[in-house]
């Protein structure tokens, strides 16, 4: 082991990363399998919920599980060794989004002066696709914000997608 580096975990292969982001319910936290190199953003939730939140917790599990759209972040399959006992508050796994969020993109120095007009057009249709879907699923998201549209790259293409 490397002078003040601890060594990470290994649960059959699933090691984790890094935590990539945190908010009012919990933290998100990047897994990467070494075996298979398969990555999945885990959801972990506060323990310290009141009833309604834990409730709201699981509805958003059940809800995200449900839901399947190119601009919305893909629920996956929790895998068994990273899960959580039956009476423990559920885990949420996502697909991995690479690209960082669209805060990340804001604040860069390319971006000093401004977005390009595609890439705003690009981000404004992938969101309304993302609005329109949910609202078809009587879906509202209340919490539409830079730091939730979150970037993938599927076929060489940026696709924003948002996170529930």
């Amino acid at each position: 082991m490397e002078y003040g580096r601890e060594r990470k975990k290994s649960r059959e292969g699933w090691v984790e990363e890094r935590c990539i982001g945190s908010g009012g319910f919990g933290t998100v936290t990047l897994y990467e399998n070494k075996i298979t190199k398969q990555q999945i953003a885990l959801k972990r939730c506060r323990m310290d919920l009141n009833a309604q939140n834990k409730k709201l917790w699981r509805q958003e599990v059940d809800i995200m599980k449900r839901l399947d759209h190119p601009n919305l972040v893909s629920a996956k399959d929790v895998p068994a060794p990273l899960d959580v006992s039956v009476d423990e508050l559920p885990l949420l796994a996502m697909e991995f989004c690479s690209g960082g969020d669209l805060r990340k993109v804001l604040n860069s120095p390319e971006s000093c002066c401004g977005l390009k007009e595609k890439t705003v057009l690009k981000i404004a249709s992938d969101v309304a696709a993302a609005v329109e879907f949910l609202h078809g699923h009587r879906i509202i998201h209340r919490d539409l914000k830079p730091e939730n549209i979150v970037i993938s790259h599927v076929d060489n293409k940026v696709i924003q997608s948002w996170m529930l």
